[in-house]
């Protein structure tokens, strides 16, 4: 009987053990599950919120909506082109790699590669260096982005003045540019470097003939 009772015992004290350990497993995956679940829910407001950086490098929600609109992501697409070319375009000594840096993460890499060759092949960063001279360009309107069945096509238009040393203009330019836009929204997700979701594809200056 003796050995009975503790064979019962034993057995009761196991069931009861089972039943914790399946208790234990079920909390956890239903942890696990409702961790996924927030974190998807948050991963799919990133990509539904709008999203606009400032010319101080600030960022601010555009819209609350829960589903972007066309209208909502041509916005992202036109501040996205805005960043780009002020940052290629506008190079000071002390700020021209900081600048550059960031705009390569705004444009693929091949574009990007050939535009950072030409500058080098024309000394403009040695330039900058040596004299203290500086580019500075402003936008005379806003960009026009057209969605087509080929791509996302767009233009510029702007101007880029050359200032000396002493902080004299002495050179104002045309500076009028056609793009073209890869959505990586959905495959790339947004980042630190590159908010909007958005790769520049082709850069191609149309108009740089100096202002009369």
């Amino acid at each position: 009987m003796k050995e009975f009772n503790q064979l019962y015992n034993y057995k009761t004290a196991f069931a009861t053990l089972k039943v914790i350990v399946i208790v234990v497993v079920v909390a956890s995956l239903g942890a696990v599950a409702s961790v996924y679940y927030i974190f998807v829910d948050k991963q799919n407001a990133s990509t539904q919120r709008i999203w606009v950086k400032t010319a101080d490098g600030s960022m601010f929600s555009a819209t609350e909506k829960n589903a972007m609109s066309y209208e909502d992501r041509v916005i992202e697409y036109k501040h996205h082109v805005k960043w780009f070319y002020n940052l290629w375009y506008s190079l000071t000594k002390s700020t021209h790699e900081e600048n550059i840096n960031k705009a390569l993460d705004l444009i693929d890499k091949v574009k990007g590669g050939e535009m950072l060759d030409f500058y080098i092949a024309q000394g403009v960063f040695n330039k900058l260096n040596q004299t203290g001279r500086r580019f500075e360009s402003r936008l005379l309107e806003e960009p026009t982005i057209s969605l087509t069945e080929k791509g996302i096509f767009g233009e510029i238009k702007g101007k880029l003045s050359f200032i000396d040393e002493t902080g004299k203009v002495y050179r104002v330019q045309h500076l009028d540019v056609a793009f073209e836009l890869t959505d990586v929204l959905t495959i790339q997700g947004r980042t630190d470097n590159n908010p909007h979701g958005v790769l520049i594809k082709n850069w191609t200056i149309t108009n740089d003939e100096v202002f009369e």
